[in-house]
């Protein structure tokens, strides 16, 4: 699940029904007749919801218990389901930006956090260099024609990203960004995922608006 998804406003729901019904659409009694098995089955439960940090509203951290099937705010609800008032043998994991979870109540912390980081420019390289297939000369180019890309492997997607463009590339060196986007932008294109839309026609007009505002 997503926290952003859960932009409900001053209305009120359970557990249940935040659940169930508002990401999976259960029906009321399809919903009922898994929380009863959730609640009964806990050990064998995990729970995860990405993006505290993206979230309309603030975990509520004077909360107070409430019982499972009692409706209110998605704050309050979410509070209590952190702090293991609501099923405290499941396993619930979260993700968020650092600067959020430590805003988080002591009491509604997970118990194990881990941080993840960049990459160290040993392992940018090692990845790097595993990905385009172990030619290391590829690296030493795009360390030599565009440092500035070499750096940006810390992050583990950008690393990807660069690393297919360069192989799109094969002799010619990558020197921007720009020609990053490009490569991924067009493979984009090529997509079987890709639907009924004019990507062309859409990136010709994104070309016009960034033309326009260097002008």
């Amino acid at each position: 699940m997503e926290f952003m998804r859960m932009d409900y406003g001053e209305r009120e729901f359970n557990l249940q029904e935040i659940i169930f019904e508002n990401f999976y659409g259960c029906t009321p009694s399809e919903a009922s007749a898994y929380f009863e098995w959730v609640q009964r089955n806990q050990f064998d439960c995990r729970i995860v919801i990405d993006g505290l940090d993206q979230a309309a509203w603030e975990v509520s951290s004077a909360a107070p218990a409430l019982n499972i099937s009692s409706k209110a705010k998605v704050g309050k609800v979410m509070a209590n389901l952190l702090s293991g008032n609501f099923l405290p043998n499941a396993e619930i994991l979260i993700t968020s930006r650092s600067h959020t979870m430590r805003l988080l109540h002591i009491g509604q912390r997970p118990q194990r956090i881990v941080m993840l980081n960049g990459f160290s420019p040993e392992h940018g390289e090692s990845l790097f260099t595993h990905f385009v297939g172990g030619d290391c000369a590829k690296w030493e180019t795009l360390k030599r024609e565009a440092p500035q890309l070499s750096l940006m492997c810390s992050n583990p997607a950008m690393l990807i990203y660069i690393a297919a463009a360069c192989c799109a590339r094969g002799d010619r060196p990558i020197r921007s960004l720009t020609s990053v986007l490009d490569v991924v932008l067009a493979d984009i294109k090529q997509s079987e995922h890709v639907k009924n839309v004019n990507l062309s026609e859409i990136l010709h007009n994104v070309h016009k608006v960034a033309y326009k505002a260097v002008e």
